[in-house]
């Protein structure tokens, strides 16, 4: 049986759900504005993955002893799966749900990253990339404008193919008229099929290996300005308002996200600008939350008011309490001399020369 006939044994509902999940997540990375629309579709394409990612492992499509050479080329493109979950859960934008997405985003582009390795899919470049402990800065910039420039060469390969597909779909429209039969295997030649989902996964395993270096730094951010926050609602819980931590926190995420953001290129921003933090909500909305706090305050005052014990002064437990505390101050005086621990300002060496000089005087 041809390689062609084996993919076709493949359960139709796993290519439904790569298409739609694909076609969501090319909407996505297309798409800017609105924040809720974005979300949306980004829930839906995770649970197709998902699904799809279920369908691959329900049929076993790949063999744990198989290489790229043992891989037919319809089942090559489900490799993917990983990589675009990963890429999806990076764009999480909740802050309380943000450390969470960012954790399994760095979680999945290992997956993908080890299954490129161990399939033998990855360049000798990029593996010495991956598996490398140590950071030098040096050597990790030759690898970032390396893979930039692999990157741009694979790009340029696939508009090449696309363009090539395509005057193949305008030659057959030419010569067997529109049959959607025909148009459906335009791209017949396995190889060049081949060749084009190489080049998405080669793409893929460059990018994951940039996202894993920013996902690290993120993940150390978002955890210190979580505990920031925690501990500042904990110093001053009074003052302190989910929504102004929600909307600075939303601010550093949506920096973090952005595809221009380098941490070398945003410090060297920062080095002539003000040391001060912007401010964060208008006027209208602190004058807002202020209202509220003074609100709570003063219902929690006449609640204790409402709720204090008023003593009579003439009766024999008022004057009990009242002898009990003047008992008590007069114990702390006959404890704590007058004037003890005054010393005038005068250092410790000069005021025991002053004692051994005049013994019995008290400082």
């Amino acid at each position: 049986m041809t390689e062609r006939g084996e993919a076709n044994k493949l359960p139709s509902s796993l290519l439904v759900e790569f298409s739609v999940g694909k076609s969501l997540f090319d909407e996505i990375e297309n798409q800017t504005g609105n924040r809720a629309g974005l979300d949306k579709l980004v829930s839906q394409a995770i649970s197709c993955f998902w699904r799809a990612q279920a369908f691959a492992k329900q049929e076993a499509i790949f063999s744990p002893n198989e290489v790229l050479e043992d891989i037919n080329t319809e089942s090559l493109k489900y490799l993917l799966i990983p990589y675009y979950l990963a890429e999806l859960y990076s764009k999480e934008s909740n802050i309380n749900e943000r450390l969470k997405s960012i954790k399994e985003s760095e979680r999945l582009f290992n997956v993908f990253l080890c299954e490129c390795e161990n399939r033998e899919i990855m360049s000798a470049e990029d593996r010495s990339a991956y598996v490398r402990e140590t950071e030098d800065a040096g050597v990790m910039r030759q690898e970032k404008i390396s893979r930039y420039k692999r990157e741009k060469e694979l790009q340029e390969k696939l508009k090449r193919i696309l363009e090539t597909e395509q005057r193949a779909r305008l030659k057959q429209q030419n010569e067997d008229g529109y049959d959607e039969s025909n148009l459906a295997s335009t791209m017949d030649s396995e190889s060049t099929e081949r060749e084009f989902v190489l080049a998405l996964i080669h793409i893929a395993i460059g990018r994951s290996l940039t996202n894993l270096k920013t996902l690290k730094q993120e993940i150390e951010i978002v955890t210190k300005m979580i505990k920031n926050i925690n501990e500042a609602e904990f110093r001053q819980p009074s003052r302190s308002d989910p929504r102004i931590a929600q909307r600075k926190a939303e601010e550093v995420v949506a920096t973090l996200r952005s595809d221009t953001w380098d941490l070398t290129s945003d410090m060297r921003a920062r080095v002539f600008t003000s040391g001060l933090s912007k401010p964060s909500i208008t006027l209208e909305e602190f004058a807002e939350v202020e209202k509220e706090h003074f609100d709570k305050k003063q219902a929690m005052m006449k609640e204790m008011e409402k709720n204090r014990v008023k003593l009579d002064p003439d009766t024999e437990e008022a004057i009990d309490l009242e002898t009990l505390k003047t008992r008590y101050w007069d114990d702390w005086r006959d404890n704590h001399e007058k004037g003890a621990g005054n010393t005038g300002l005068k250092s410790m060496f000069d005021v025991a020369a002053f004692q051994q000089e005049n013994p019995g005087t008290k400082l």
